[in-house]
Formats: C-alpha cells, sequence, structure tokens
C-alpha cells in the first residue's frame, strides 16, 4: 500500500504545482473603511447599507477598546452605499461609491478578488 501511495506522490507534486506559485494569503476584506480623526468612546456601530437601507454588514465596537481605523467587510461589492457611524450621543451617515480594485493577494496567476478602501472621518 505504501509503494503505491509513494508512486502516486509524483501526479499530486505535479497536478499541484503546474507551475504556478500562489501563496496562502486570505483575500482582503472587500470593502475597508479607513476612518481618520479620534475614534469615539465605544461603544459604537458601523454599518454598511444599501441606498434603500438595506443592510450589507455591521461592526459593533464595544468597550474598553472599541474598533481600529481599518474595518472591513467581507463580501460587500454594492457600486452605491451608505456608511452609518452611531455612537450613544450622535450619528452620522455619508453616502460612498466605493472604486473596487482587482487584487491578487497570492500571486498574478493565482485567484483574483476585488477590494475597495473607502475614506471617513469620525464623527
Amino acid at each position: 500500500m505504501l509503494s503505491r501511495l509513494i508512486s502516486l506522490l509524483p501526479l499530486f507534486v505535479t497536478g499541484c504545482d503546474m507551475g504556478v506559485n500562489c501563496t496562502l494569503l486570505p483575500p482582503p476584506p472587500t470593502l475597508q473603511l479607513s476612518i481618520r480623526g479620534n475614534p469615539p468612546e465605544p461603544p459604537y456601530t458601523i454599518t454598511a447599507m444599501l441606498p434603500d437601507r438595506t443592510p450589507l454588514g455591521e461592526i459593533r465596537c464595544l468597550p474598553p477598546r472599541g474598533c481600529g481605523q481599518l474595518l472591513g467587510f467581507p463580501g460587500v461589492t454594492a457600486p452605491r452605499m451608505l456608511i452609518r457611524i452611531e455612537t450613544t450621543t450622535a450619528a452620522s451617515e455619508t453616502d460612498v461609491a466605493p472604486d473596487y480594485r482587482i487584487v491578487f493577494p497570492n500571486g498574478p496567476d493565482c485567484e483574483r478578488g476585488f477590494s475597495a478602501v473607502v475614506p471617513l472621518v469620525w464623527p
């Protein structure tokens, strides 16, 4: 049995390589928010939604640390959306049209993904 597996090994190695060197990096989140300024005191919520207010994703930032200034929404590819930042005392909404780029995080001949970075300012 072992000798049979060893004889098949070159087929697996050759079949897997195919001359393409792809790393195993996960793709970046499709939509990333780069938020400048000082974040509010947590808790606060950041919601991505379609213009008709259909939710696309939500990030809840809780005490004591809150969230960072680069936040990701995997799988969000809407051409236009609203980003709502809601704190315990205020809320703001920004209409955005992300500029999605094709990315190849694992190499130029590997699986492609889409990513957009949207700059925002904390309310």
